[in-house]
């Protein structure tokens, strides 16, 4: 059953939910496990919330107070609940490149909820990452619109580090090689993002010209790179 999404308070619901006394004393009357249950309900929904909106803190503190009630009163919600608010929190991680925590929320589940399709999403782009398969990042198609909130903020975190590492092994690339290596569609979307990303790129003569650094760049052959990467993936999709 899908979440309860409850009206907006001016009280935050974090705080909201400790005006209950039963999910919190370990009672276990009738009252204390209904209460129980619609606090892991409206904290859940304030998770949907976040992820919406964006919004970091209330995320945060609306997961680790939902750890509690996963971790002493399991039967406060159903698996499917619980997993699809740990699969988020494990997207956000990935997002925000905290590898460490990643792989620590990973040891606080079974293997029946890591077989679940939200955590199996954010654990296979995880390995994406690893092997180096950008490209399987920036074209996963979310389980859901709460998970879909956060990719852009991941293909954005992936855009970042593969400009880093152009701009240290070329001089130039052409706006065509520029744009695949970045997963853009147009020279516009390159445009954007070398403005929003402040970096002193210029657009030149169909050419993307990255900024002198003071080490020695390496000389690496772009096209002959591009190719073999685009032929490895391929080979990579073949074989799985």
């Amino acid at each position: 059953m899908s979440p309860v999404l409850f009206p907006l308070s001016p009280v935050p619901p974090q705080i909201e939910t400790l005006s209950y006394d039963g999910p919190y004393n370990g009672a276990t009357t009738p009252e204390a496990q209904q209460q129980r249950s619609f606090v892991a309900q409206m904290l859940t929904s304030a998770v949907l919330l976040a992820a919406k909106i964006q919004d970091d803190g209330l995320f945060k503190t609306s997961v680790q107070q939902l750890r509690v009630l996963y971790n002493d009163f399991p039967d406060c919600t159903s698996m499917d609940t619980k997993c699809q608010v740990m699969g988020l929190n494990l997207l956000r991680l990935l997002a925000d490149d905290q590898l460490a925590s990643f792989h620590c929320e990973l040891e606080l589940l079974n293997a029946q909820e890591l077989a679940t399709v939200p955590v199996q999403f954010a654990t296979t782009l995880a390995q994406s990452l690893s092997e180096g398969s950008y490209h399987r990042v920036v074209s996963a198609k979310p389980p859901s619109a709460p998970f879909a909130a956060f990719m852009p903020k991941l293909n954005e975190a992936v855009r970042v580090d593969i400009a880093n590492c152009s701009e240290k092994a070329y001089e130039s690339l052409s706006t065509k090689d520029a744009q695949t290596l970045l997963f853009f569609n147009s020279e516009k979307e390159l445009s954007t993002f070398i403005e929003s990303t402040e970096r002193a790129w210029v657009l030149k003569n169909g050419r993307v010209w990255f900024a002198a650094s003071g080490s020695q760049q390496v000389r690496v052959p772009s096209k002959q790179l591009i190719q073999s990467s685009l032929s490895y993936a391929n080979e990579l999709e073949r074989i799985v």
